[in-house]
């Protein structure tokens, strides 16, 4: 949509908001492009006005045509479908047009014109006839529950996902807060997983009608595992897994929306058409794939989406709800069970079946733990009975699972691995170059976006045939090396060249051969070395050449592509020549001479690592101050019966000098000093000195200094507690949220977390 309309269609939603508020309209609320799940795919409609939108009841659809006035009546069409409504309306430039859909096909229900269009006023006025002209057809157009489409049941069904997310999203956010060892696993992500899985189980429950027939919300979730087991044995037993070890029990605020699904199904008879339930469930399990294809393979490790071809034998997932949405199909559609294992590569020491086609994505970029990796390396003997591997700190989990992997397949018939490029970025002193060139040989590879890329093996440790390279539509091939630098060179610059420079390989550059370099051709070398062809290729391999050991240098450029020793001499001849300039004159190719070298790309920051907005901190401030920050020792007074008490007064901070049977020496920044006895008292007079009292009033009893200390603690640990619950639930990063605890804690010049267990 172009900015001008985006404009104003805000402009309408804001006179939408203004007229809901007044209370003259059925409408609650107005959303703009929101997104929609219709038979054309996701539609973004400018405006739709909402009876009440969990339940999916609209009552109007409002579009902005550009030009395309046939292509906005089948968008209008398909959205009416997808919402369950009879009417939409067209905001053209010179009209506001309302239509009907019959049979599938939009015709002009009533027209109204646009005059005195100089006013903004005339505008207005105009949108508040077509709502009122709305209110009617809502009512008198309302579809029978039985003619309703399976999208809008699909669109039901998102809706409930997105109202129910951020509660799931909070809890589990919070939940690390409780936890002494976070969860290495990203908290949203699992909370996405819990609410997908969720949504499975209640259709799952739904459709073979074991729900019990009344549920109250805060019984929601115990109700659903006390009806699984009723489930046939293999649906049960997937749906049944939680998304965490320990996960935390299900937020009202998503219990509700759940609750709520389940009523609006009961309404909408939605089992009684049993073609049209079961399409609404496929067409909710087809949105979450990631491509538009089944995955191929008999053995899919890892697949992003749930859509398997008919081949599949096995799939290994660490996603509870991506394996419940293939069970579930299978159920829907009365096929064999597939093997489905939930978990990581590392925990199936065998892939015991042979000769099959194994495709899968690693691209797990979390390090691991020292444990971990302890773990991992024993577990590499049984995939690699005879190799021993000493992997860095420094190497993510998919680069353990592709080692691993390489190992277990050795039996099978062909590899298809989405895999980061770094993977063949590495040294060829790498496990994973070493184990390739010995074990496999490398048929295709395909660039992806994102730095992806699709690679594809096959057991052969004999690697003659061509290799097949495609990249940004282009196909490459080239035959391969012998040697492995070689090899790994010639993949990669073929792989990542741009095609101005790969054309050179065709008869201008050449790979070094035996036969030993003339005195001129060893200075045209040299130059040749200095120009940006030859950092360009630098840069692609991952060398630097300049800080390499004569040794070392030498073997390099066996496998450093370079032109051919006529050129080399050439260049020698005129050493003081620019090398960018007279290298393109002697290969005719001007770009050499031009062409920049890209600099260095930075890491995308992981946005959730990135600094939290500034008023977050003041926000959470006033939420603690809402909450009450206790004073000490003042406000604990209160908790003793006429204590007798003594007045101390001092300049902070305050540090223990001598201590020596039980009789403690403190002295204040200005030198004053206390003489006091037992670490009661001590202790205290050092807690409110690191509050900054300078004037305090403390009971001389030493049991009543204890309680003081003891009842302070408490109330501080419940206050840290909170504040960082409500740090973790702001913030997606656990140690951005720790972060920012520490900060506020900070703020409001309270002893520093450390110090609240040492108060008993």
């Amino acid at each position: 949509m172009k900015q001008e309309l985006q404009k104003f269609a805000q402009q309408l939603a804001l006179w939408t908001e203004l007229t809901i508020e007044n209370g003259r309209t059925p409408f609650r609320r107005v959303d703009l492009c929101p997104t929609i799940y219709t038979d054309q795919g996701i539609l973004h409609p400018p405006l739709v006005f909402w009876i009440n939108r969990q339940s999916m009841m609209a009552g109007g659809i409002l579009l902005l045509p550009e030009q395309d006035l046939e292509m906005e009546l089948k968008n209008g069409c398909s959205c009416c479908d997808a919402l369950g409504l009879k009417h939409f309306v067209t905001w053209e430039i010179d009209r506001v047009r309302i239509w009907q859909v019959c049979d599938g096909a939009a015709q002009q229900h009533q027209q109204f014109e646009l005059v005195d269009t100089d006013h903004p006023d005339a505008f207005r006025h105009l949108l508040g006839d077509v709502l009122e002209e709305l209110k009617l057809l809502a009512v008198i157009g309302l579809i029978r529950n039985d003619q309703l489409s399976a999208h809008y049941l699909h669109n039901l069904f998102q809706t409930t996902l997105e109202l129910a997310q951020p509660a799931l999203t909070n809890s589990y956010r919070s939940q690390r807060a409780e936890k002494e060892i976070v969860s290495r696993k990203d908290a949203d992500q699992l909370a996405q997983e819990a609410n997908r899985l969720l949504l499975l189980q209640l259709l799952s429950l739904a459709w073979h009608q074991q729900l019990p027939s009344a549920i109250l919300p805060e019984k929601l979730e115990r109700a659903i595992q006390l009806s699984l087991p009723q489930l046939p044995g293999p649906l049960e037993k997937t749906l049944s897994v939680t998304v965490s070890v320990s996960p935390p029990e299900l937020p009202n605020e998503a219990a509700v929306c759940f609750h709520h699904l389940l009523l609006r199904l009961q309404q909408l008879s939605w089992r009684q058409d049993e073609h049209r339930a079961a399409e609404s469930i496929y067409l909710l399990i087809n949105s979450w794939k990631k491509n538009h294809s089944e995955l191929p393979g008999q053995i899919l490790l890892y697949p992003e989406s749930p859509c398997v071809g008919p081949q599949a034998e096995l799939i290994i997932s660490d996603s509870p709800s991506l394996l419940a949405a293939i069970r579930l199909s299978e159920d829907l559609q009365q096929k064999k069970p597939l093997m489905l294992l939930l978990g990581n590569l590392f925990q199936f020491s065998d892939l015991d079946r042979r000769e099959l086609e194994i495709y899968g994505t690693l691209n797990h970029s979390r390090l691991l733990s020292k444990e971990e990796r302890q773990q991992y390396t024993a577990l590499l003997r049984t995939s690699w009975p005879n190799r021993r591997f000493r992997i860095g700190g420094d190497k993510p989990l998919w680069f353990w699972e592709l080692i691993h992997l390489l190992g277990l397949s050795r039996r099978q018939r062909l590899l298809i691995l989405t895999l980061p490029l770094q993977a063949i970025l590495t040294s060829v002193r790498d496990p994973f170059w070493q184990l390739v060139w010995e074990s496999y040989s490398i048929r295709q590879v395909r660039a992806l976006a994102d730095d992806l890329i699709s690679l594809q093996l096959s057991p052969e440790a004999k690697q003659d045939a061509p290799v097949s390279i495609c990249r940004k539509g282009e196909h490459r091939s080239f035959l391969p090396s012998g040697d492995l630098p070689r090899f790994r060179n010639q993949l990669l610059l073929t792989l990542l060249l741009p095609p101005e420079i790969y054309q050179l390989f065709d008869d201008k550059l050449t790979w070094p051969d035996l036969e030993k370099l003339t005195c001129a051709a060893e200075i045209g070398l040299g130059v040749y070395l200095q120009s940006r062809l030859s950092q360009k290729f630098e840069q692609i391999l991952g060398l630097n050449l300049t800080n390499l050991s004569a040794e070392e240098h030498q073997q390099e450029l066996q496998s450093f592509p370079q032109p051919d020793q006529l050129l080399l001499q050439e260049l020698g001849r005129s050493p003081d020549k620019d090398p960018d300039q007279f290298l393109a004159e002697l290969l005719a190719s001007p770009e050499l001479a031009t062409f920049e070298l890209p600099k260095e790309q930075k890491k995308n920051k992981d946005l959730s690592l990135q600094r939290p907005d500034k008023n977050l901190r003041e926000e959470l401030v006033q939420e603690l101050r809402k909450t009450g920050i206790p004073n000490f020792p003042e406000q604990y007074l209160y908790f003793l019966d006429q204590a007798d008490t003594t007045t101390y007064r001092l300049t902070p901070p305050l540090e223990i000098k001598s201590e020596l049977l039980g009789e403690i020496e403190l002295e204040d920044a200005a030198g004053r000093k206390f003489l006091v006895y037992g670490e009661e008292l001590a202790n205290t007079l050092l807690l409110c000195s690191a509050l900054g009292k300078t004037e305090v009033e403390l009971p001389a009893d030493r049991q009543h200094l204890a309680l003081l200390q003891k009842q302070y603690g408490k109330d501080l640990k419940l206050l840290h507690k909170q504040l960082s619950s409500l740090c973790h639930s702001r913030l997606q990063n656990p140690k951005a949220a720790e972060k920012m605890a520490n900060k506020v804690w900070k703020q409001l010049n309270l002893p520093k977390p450390r110090l609240l267990y040492q108060l008993r």
